[in-house]
């Protein structure tokens, strides 16, 4: 029994092959193109079909050359991580600012240095980055100094293009990066208390009785964004911020107040978006804590989702775009 969706796949390929346009092509998956040639095999003498099989082997090429592509280069978790980071700091630069990345080893520790890393550095285990070099996903150098220094090479960009194809579907791409972030070392070690009210209330999102915890869960959620505003003014210091913790829109209006004043027109507009989106948040996360009495209207999973979903956002927004040295 074929889904409804296969049919449509075969309907599309017999009206277009009459009408002569082969761009349909372009949107099959392989295993559809599979399926279209073993049920149309009666149009195998039209150029189209030709076509059809062209483009079947394209993706099969293509399929088999990412497999190998992973295979061959084999990583730690911990070292996809860094790489990403790697790769999405040098993004974070235009083309006529590109530079290298400085490595830098101290007494206990050693640090990435590169103005696109998120406050300009990162800590890194330097035999993660022999590792990379050793992949030729980075190339090694060094300064006049004799300092190491390294840059990310083209078959580091394809591969990192493959680790974000493999994460999923956009939608999945994008939380993923998201979850990355929070979790990661450097963002818990500036926000560590936001951090883990945000994951005691993302924990009890997916708990079998998530539906008794709703109150709870918009309570860690106001936790969260209210000590994230505490760190985020212990950080930047802003003049005339209110000391009132449960105040976060005061908070972080003081904090983006003092920033906007290093940025440009355009800098400045997003910040004041991200005020509005903090505004906003903070009202469905109270409207939560308080299961919607307000509203009178009974709060559901999906309420609890939103909360826990668009604190991570507005979190996530907002160190990124406090953090990154902008060029």
């Amino acid at each position: 029994m074929l889904k409804d969706s296969t049919w449509k796949i075969i309907n599309a390929f017999e009206r277009f092959i009459k009408l002569g346009d082969k761009s349909i092509i372009s949107s099959y998956t392989k295993d559809e193109l599979e399926f279209v040639m073993n049920e149309c095999a009666r149009f195998k003498s039209d150029p189209y079909y030709s076509a059809v099989e062209r483009r079947y082997s394209e993706l099969k090429e293509e399929e088999y050359l990412k497999k190998q592509f992973e295979f061959q280069i084999l990583l730690e978790p911990e070292q996809k991580e860094l790489f990403k980071l790697l790769v999405e700091a040098s993004r974070n630069l235009t083309h006529q600012n590109r530079q290298k990345f400085t490595a830098i080893e101290y007494m206990g520790g050693s640090d990435i240095i590169h103005p696109g890393l998120l406050n300009g550095k990162i800590p890194a285990y330097l035999g993660d980055l022999n590792v990379l070099a050793s992949e030729n996903l980075i190339s090694k150098g060094s300064g006049s100094q004799g300092t190491p220094n390294f840059d990310v090479t083209p078959k580091g960009f394809k591969y990192y293009e493959q680790l974000k194809e493999h994460e999923g579907q956009p939608v999945q791409r994008l939380e993923s990066t998201m979850k990355s972030y929070l979790s990661s070392d450097v963002f818990q070690q500036k926000y560590p208390s936001a951090y883990q009210r945000w994951f005691d209330a993302e924990e009890m999102l997916w708990a079998s009785d998530s539906e008794k915890q709703l109150t709870t869960i918009g309570h860690n959620c106001r936790e969260a964004m209210q000590e994230f505003a505490t760190a985020l003014v212990q950080l930047h210091k802003p003049d005339e911020v209110d000391k009132d913790i449960t105040k976060t829109v005061r908070r972080i209006m003081a904090v983006l107040k003092k920033q906007a004043a290093k940025l440009g027109e355009a800098e400045k507009e997003l910040l004041e978006s991200l005020l509005n989106f903090w505004r906003a948040v903070n009202d469905i996360v109270q409207r939560q804590e308080h299961g919607g009495q307000k509203e009178n209207e009974p709060l559901v999973w999906e309420d609890g989702r939103r909360v826990v979903f668009q604190t991570a956002i507005v979190m996530y927004e907002l160190d990124s775009s406090l953090s990154i040295k902008r060029n």
